[in-house]
């Protein structure tokens, strides 16, 4: 290991070698690793870089979201000036933490929880039919969610539908009176079919 800060980023090799060493902590969720990797490469060297690493479209972040070690995810978006919104294959981290239920991610500030998938969905979509009472609940309460977020009108399954028109259409029964309690609900929006709720 190259110690002297003269000669710490010399070979850029060294670099990318510790860059992948610390995506693969982040994505093992082995915080005492990754808190080496940090010490040895420092935020702003991570921050300068803020790219999509190599060939593998991912960053420190994605990689932190599958990990599911809420330490390295709190130090990240703390510490790191990196886009935590960015896009893998339009399979945004965002969606990640919502299948593990991250709650420090799809809360924070600095997510966009209304950023949508390839079909147009949002994450508010996929919890009508995905996710518990209770988990629905807590997501219509972050601030600035798009409860009528509509989905892309250019497919024969994706219609242009809010959340509450899936809710509606596919039965999910206890998804609508939970969906219907938030205060910005508009129950007149039309899909592509002029569906109205």
């Amino acid at each position: 290991m190259i110690k002297h800060e003269k000669f710490r980023y010399h070979d850029s090799n060294i670099f990318d070698i510790h860059e992948g060493i610390l995506c693969r902590a982040c994505y093992l969720g082995k915080y005492k690793l990754y808190k080496k990797m940090i010490n040895l490469l420092g935020y702003e060297r991570l921050n300068c870089k803020n790219k999509n690493i190599k060939n593998y479209l991912r960053n420190i972040f994605s990689d932190a979201c599958y990990g599911e070690n809420d330490d390295i995810i709190s130090d990240i978006l703390q510490n790191a000036d990196i886009d935590v919104n960015f896009s893998l294959y339009h399979n945004h981290p965002v969606f990640q933490a919502f299948d593990q239920r991250l709650w420090i991610v799809l809360e924070h500030p600095k997510i966009n929880i209304n950023i949508k998938y390839c079909d147009g969905q949002t994450i508010l979509h996929c919890a009508t039919w995905r996710c518990s009472q209770s988990d629905l609940t807590r997501l219509i309460k972050i601030p600035n969610i798009d409860i009528n977020a509509q989905d892309h009108k250019i497919t024969t399954y994706f219609q242009g539908d809010t959340p509450l028109h899936l809710a509606c259409k596919n039965t999910y029964e206890t998804a609508v009176p939970i969906l219907l309690e938030h205060p910005d609900i508009d129950i007149f929006i039309k899909n592509n079919t002029v569906y109205i709720i």
